[in-house]
């Protein structure tokens, strides 16, 4: 069964006690569901999604996601709207998935709200309404730098830069969110401000952005080594225009 795409960001590290949990769930022993957090039950569906401590098992995430969703975890309610838009662990579903996005998006989870605003701007799952779009698109813009919701941070500057969902174009606040979400350690935005730089031929830019993915400790070996390829050819052109 397809897997499809995990949450936003996914960091499996965990408290003693979810770690706990999960060795008993893993030796076959039960665990207490009073005894857990929403948050940690959200955690404990999460590594059975990604099969960390216990074995892979999609339903049983879908059972831990339902089990902290029932409490209003907003996480979880997203994790479901996954679930049953891809169909995995459970019977694909677009009502049910739609109905999970709703409830994330009321409870405040940006991801949830600008994919709930992308939905309804282009009719997908829900008829089509550019108001209730704005509406939605509007409430995380406002939040994502209050928030330092990197994500959202980024997402906004890929909205300004490429113009999408009827927004014009306009680079420097598409700067302004990639500088928020990358001073924040999101890669993504750090890589696209360095291409973005190297655009304008803005050197101290682009070294510095250099410098903050050389540095940055999520960065892959292989982004990096791009990045290092694409930097290089920049400055030798800089220097041979001199």
């Amino acid at each position: 069964m397809e897997k499809g795409f995990a949450p936003y960001m996914v960091e499996l590290t965990f408290s003693e006690k979810v770690i706990r949990a999960l060795e008993r769930l893993r030796d076959g022993k039960r665990v207490s569901k009073k005894k857990l957090s929403p948050e940690e039950m959200n955690s404990i569906g999460l590594c059975y999604w990604e099969g960390h401590i216990v074995p892979l098992n999609y339903k049983k995430a879908v059972k831990w996601y339902e089990y902290s969703a029932q409490q209003g975890y907003k996480v979880a309610e997203f994790n479901l709207y996954v679930c049953y838009n891809k169909g995995t662990g459970v019977e694909k579903g677009p009502g049910k998935a739609i109905e999970w996005l709703r409830k994330a998006a009321k409870h405040g989870y940006s991801g949830a709200q600008d994919l709930l605003a992308e939905c309804y701007f282009n009719g997908e799952m829900v008829k089509r309404n550019r108001h209730i779009a704005r509406h939605w698109f509007n409430k995380v813009e406002l939040s994502a730098v209050e928030n330092e919701d990197v994500v959202a941070l980024n997402s906004y500057g890929i909205r300004y830069l490429q113009g999408l969902y009827g927004t014009e174009r306009d680079i420097q606040k598409a700067i302004f969110y990639f500088e928020k979400a990358g001073e924040l350690g999101l890669v993504l935005s750090m890589s696209i401000l360095l291409s973005i730089y190297i655009n304008m031929r803005n050197v101290d830019k682009v070294e510095y952005w250099m410098d903050k993915l050389r540095n940055c400790r999520a960065v892959t070996k292989l982004r990096l080594e791009n990045e290092e390829k694409q930097y290089a050819s920049f400055m030798e052109e800089i220097a041979g225009k001199k």
